[in-house]
């Protein structure tokens, strides 16, 4: 157990370091919700990747491999391919223009110049959209942290998981944005390292090589091999969704309004696919082999897949480093989300309803505050320990990408869009996501959703402009 807790300790050393740097650095409300503007593009792209990816990436990408198979490479295609679009299609513009539209710190605040909308309706109405699935998709951050601790330490999920709450709360109080930017690149290449060593040593330490691995699966099951297996085109195209989101999640695209300047953007998006690929193609292996590791003694719960191969095959010091990997992977996106959320209730409510003349150090104080609050919300929702994380972060990502992800495209490249068909697009493009969860069209919600909100901004666009012909 020492020899586990020693790498911890440090790793959580290193963090409370750079989160006091950041603490110091953190002056007023704009370097605690982006830091400045002054992300280098590595700092950015380790940013964006690590915020991307929280623990679905290290427990429940390889349990969907883990429980269906090869099957589950379409979406990690089509996440790929999403990214890839999103950092071509919007990174350098929304950089650009949310400086030029009032130097905009928040999303809700670019859309707010962007239309020139005096009434704040869509501001909040923006800003309570991102709350809303912002506080599930923390809520699934907490359930891999609960799971994680409750699975290495042997204790109860109500414990585990208030030790997830307690460790990530404190750090997004600390250091705010600067502080989460630092320290996720540190947690980037933490997370990549684990995910390409661990397949690589289980494979070392077996008297098989990988083909007799995919020789073992074959014979177990045949279907876990076949990239088609149950899939219709309807399943297809709703694996490949998954990369629509990427145009709507406030966590990442709010990174592009960091980078320092739109020319570092181009190495930034190499940098983050590159990093991005290789971590998924390592969490794919890590479910694949732990398919034919556990065999004999299935798993009771599929989304511990890696920490359960890691704990058997590797020194004590070593499960320790796998630990740090999770809980960097977790910490990245929940911090970022946390700040998010809660620069919105300070900039578009508090500030817009109760004290307009807020200082800068009045809203700091404000934002951390909400961190409390929203992590109170998030941790009572994540108390089923039967939760999912994969299907949590499924469920708030089809929300966000089909809400927020056809406004941002619309503002950014459509100029006559109107303020109306903003505010009906995210309202449309949330609900959707709910609607189609529960009365599914494809096997995922968010292209349903996605293109219930696109057509709605464009035909309420076109009514306005045939109304002033």
């Amino acid at each position: 157990m020492l020899s586990t807790l020693l790498p911890l300790a440090i790793y959580f050393s290193c963090l409370a370091y750079l989160g006091f740097l950041g603490f110091r650095k953190t002056k007023n409300f704009s370097d605690y919700v982006l830091g400045g503007r002054k992300l280098g593009a590595v700092v950015g792209a380790l940013n964006v990747g690590a915020s991307d990816m929280s623990s679905w990436l290290l427990m429940g990408l390889p349990g969907a491999f883990y429980l269906y198979g090869l099957n589950q490479i379409w979406m990690v295609l089509g996440l790929i391919v999403g990214s890839y679009a999103s950092w071509k299609i919007v990174a350098a513009r929304l950089r650009q223009y949310s400086e030029s539209a009032g130097n905009a710190l928040t999303l809700s605040s670019f859309l707010e110049n962007r239309f020139d909308d005096k009434s704040g309706l869509l501001s909040i109405v923006t800003s309570l959209t991102i709350i809303f699935f912002f506080t599930i998709y923390i809520a699934s951050g907490f359930v891999g942290g609960a799971k994680l601790f409750a699975e290495v330490f042997a204790i109860p999920y109500s414990y585990a998981l208030l030790i997830s709450c307690v460790l990530i709360i404190f750090y997004a109080l600390l250091g705010g944005f600067l502080a989460v930017s630092w320290a996720d690149v540190l947690q980037g290449m933490l997370m990549l390292a684990v995910l390409l060593i661990t397949p690589l040593y289980a494979i070392y330490l077996s008297p098989f090589s990988a083909a007799d691995f995919a020789t073992k699966m074959r014979e177990i099951s045949p279907a876990h091999l076949s990239p088609f297996r149950d899939l219709t085109l309807a399943s297809l195209l709703g694996c490949f969704a998954w990369g629509l989101g990427y145009f709507g999640q406030p966590h990442i695209i709010s990174k592009y309004m960091a980078i320092k300047n739109s020319r570092e953007i181009s190495l930034a998006r190499k940098i983050c696919i590159s990093w991005m690929s290789l971590s998924m193609l390592g969490a794919a292996a890590v479910g694949l082999l732990g398919f034919v590791y556990f065999a004999n003694q299935p798993l009771k719960e599929p989304e511990t897949v890696f920490i359960s191969m890691a704990t058997q095959i590797f020194h004590p010091v070593m499960i320790g480093i796998l630990i740090a990997a999770i809980l960097a992977a977790i910490m990245s996106t929940l911090n970022s989300q946390i700040i998010i959320c809660c620069s919105s209730l300070a900039k578009d409510f508090y500030q817009r309803f109760f004290r307009k003349g807020a200082s800068e150090k009045e809203m700091l104080l404000v934002s951390r505050s909400g961190v409390v609050l929203i992590a109170m919300i998030s941790c009572l929702l994540a108390l089923d320990e039967k939760s999912s994380v994969l299907q949590l972060v499924a469920h708030a990502w089809a929300g966000l990408g089909a809400s927020i992800g056809p406004v941002i495209l619309f503002s950014l490249f459509y100029q006559k869009t109107t303020k109306l068909a903003a505010i009906v697009g995210i309202i449309s493009g949330a609900v959707g996501a709910i609607l189609f969860s529960k009365f599914p069209i494809f096997s995922y919600e968010i292209l349903p959703a996605f293109l219930l909100s696109s057509g709605l901004i464009w035909v309420i666009s076109q009514i306005k402009r045939c109304q002033t012909l």
